[in-house]
């Protein structure tokens, strides 16, 4: 579902009222929440929360239990659903300020001893022994590496176990954007005990950020940067989502390019820059002739573009690529609200199609999107 970037005033008021509705029903339920985890009460609270939920979107699910201050919490989270993580952010911005209550929109770090219970109640293990290294792995992640004195690391429930103390320990919203690969191992050399996981991934994040470029990309000179290219195959008819009917792809970051192309369900622009820019592009339909006076090729648009974008130090140029359909133009986004009239001032005056749009890499912008102008379709 589209929120961040939606622009249907209707719509959005319609959704805005499906929260404010829900979280209504919730003030006037909070007692009777409350009662039941105290065995006070008896009722169908799944029920109830699907019922509830259910008119802001489908595909939200949720879980209460301890507050990290006391009290109760709710998690509300989209899981692998990425692309409605704008509108969960939006759900929680709106809960109101309870007493005794806290509200996320993903599961957070949990207590050592929680941690513990639950890789025991799930996978049967005790995790007090645990070891735990990390290490970069593909695509600017972070892989871990466990072990479990006296388990077999084939075992299923070594596995499991890893897997459970991971998300418990770091949270989910770390766990899908920066964790790698899960392998579990035989020997102990070099792994620290499994509570130091959080410090040892915090260590290895910094390192790995600060090995990226110091300036962002706008603030990096155009005759400095070198391009890869890549040559693709396409396979498929018909209309092509994303940038699947690439042809021809070029990047000034080449990991950057790999990582969203190579596994797009698992990429994350946060791994890509210390300074919070975000992998976005333009798809462009390029079966029309062009205007004569309008633009007359994507390195025209390009080079008129990418000079705007520098000028409000809201992003630049990164890259591209020409499809059996699309053209694409890569940008690096520092500031998405002073990008976006720039982008389609700059496009409307080069007259490019109606079936022009602004994308996103990210899967949690999977859904996002802005049209070049006001009737603009929305993408494939």
């Amino acid at each position: 579902m589209r929120w961040q970037t939606l622009e249907d005033p209707a719509e959005r008021a319609r959704v805005q009222a499906a929260i404010e509705g829900f979280w209504a029903a919730f003030v006037g339920r909070q007692e009777r929440i409350d009662a039941l985890f105290r065995m006070a009460d008896r009722w169908d609270l799944v029920g109830w929360m699907n019922q509830q939920l259910a008119p802001i979107t489908q595909g939200l699910l949720w879980e209460f239990g301890p507050g990290a201050q006391g009290g109760h919490r709710l998690v509300i989270t989209p899981e692998s659903k990425r692309h409605l993580r704008p509108l969960v952010a939006e759900l929680i911005a709106r809960a109101p300020e309870l007493p005794g209550w806290t509200f996320q929109s993903a599961r957070p770090p949990d207590p050592p001893e929680y941690t513990a219970n639950v890789v025991h109640g799930r996978a049967g293990i005790e995790l007090g022994a645990a070891l735990v290294g990390v290490q970069p792995g593909e695509a600017h992640r972070i892989d871990l590496r466990w072990h479990f004195p006296g388990l077999d690391p084939k075992d299923p429930r070594a596995f499991e176990a890893a897997f459970v103390a991971t998300q418990s320990v770091l949270g989910e919203r770390v766990l899908d954007d920066w964790v790698g690969m899960l392998d579990c191992v035989g020997s102990a050399e070099g792994l620290r005990g499994w509570k130091t996981l959080p410090v040892q991934l915090h260590a290895a994040r910094q390192r790995l950020l600060q090995s990226l470029p110091e300036a962002p990309l706008h603030r990096r000179a155009p005759e400095s940067l070198q391009y890869t290219l890549w040559k693709l195959d396409p396979q498929g008819q018909g209309d092509f989502s994303r940038q699947d009917d690439l042809r021809i792809g070029k990047s000034c970051d080449p990991p950057l390019w790999v990582a969203a192309h190579g596994r797009p369900e698992a990429f994350c622009s946060e791994r890509f820059s210390r300074h919070g820019e975000r992998y976005a592009y333009l798809k462009l339909d390029s079966r029309e002739e062009p205007p004569e006076e309008g633009f007359q090729d994507k390195s025209e648009i390009e080079q008129t573009l990418d000079p705007l974008l520098r000028e409000a130090s809201a992003g630049a140029f990164c890259g591209g690529g020409s499809g059996l359909w699309y053209s694409y133009v890569d940008l690096l986004l520092t500031d998405l609200d002073a990008a976006i009239p720039i982008i389609r001032r700059c496009l409307r005056e080069g007259r490019v199609s109606r079936r022009s749009w602004l994308l996103f890499m990210d899967p949690g912008l999977a859904s996002e999107w802005v049209g070049v102008y006001e009737d603009s379709p929305p993408p494939p």
